[in-house]
């Protein structure tokens, strides 16, 4: 019989759900924000922008409660990215594109998931300053000079977006790819501590 072994905690279950639930909000504002015509979510633009500010705000708070939890469960032993984990990159990649049947995976994440969630929180913050810089252009001209202006502010905001909303996509169909058994951890935190094909820890 399968033994269950605890994966991810109730508090890091929270904490993921809550930032997926206001990441969807920032991106679906932010698309409204740039053409309200492309989406009809939202009553007006100003509902859209306090909308996408108060989960910008939701972000960045629980990106830093993330990091601050990781500290206590210790689990950023496991998911900050080290030298060494540039040898399973490749192998990791084998696997999510068929090419292998096996992934190389020690601990609780592979080396793909450390480079996506590590790359995840230095880019919100790059976000949310672009972010800034676009909502208060007076007071950080100067800073979205450095940039190139606020018009290449504006642009790599939007592309930014595109980014993350790309990521979120491969992040769902890699969880779905390694089974059921990964995806229903996220809810009951539990997998069965077997050994399956195709079944890992995903992205």
């Amino acid at each position: 019989m399968a033994k269950a072994k605890l994966y991810h905690t109730l508090t890091a279950r929270i904490i993921h759900w809550t930032n997926a639930a206001f990441m969807g909000l920032l991106i679906l504002t932010g698309l409204y924000i740039r053409d309200p015509l492309s989406l009809s979510f939202f009553a007006n633009m100003d509902t859209a922008r306090k909308l996408h500010f108060i989960s910008m705000y939701f972000i960045i708070s629980g990106t830093f409660l993330r990091i601050y939890y990781s500290c206590i469960d210790r689990d950023y032993r496991e998911i900050f990215f080290r030298f060494r984990d540039f040898k399973q990159l490749p192998k990791v990649v084998k696997y999510y594109l068929f090419l292998s049947d096996s992934l190389p995976c020690k601990g609780r994440y592979n080396a793909c998931q450390k480079v996506l969630y590590n790359g995840w929180v230095l880019l919100i913050l790059f976000q949310a300053a672009t972010g800034f810089m676009l909502y208060s252009t007076e007071i950080l001209t100067k800073y979205s000079l450095l940039l190139g202006g606020p018009v290449i502010v504006r642009q790599t905001h939007f592309l930014m977006t595109w980014f993350f909303i790309i990521t979120i996509i491969v992040h769902v169909y890699c969880a779905f790819l390694s089974g059921w058994d990964v995806v229903k951890s996220m809810f009951t935190g539990v997998r069965e501590n077997s050994v399956q094909v195709r079944d890992h820890v995903s992205l």
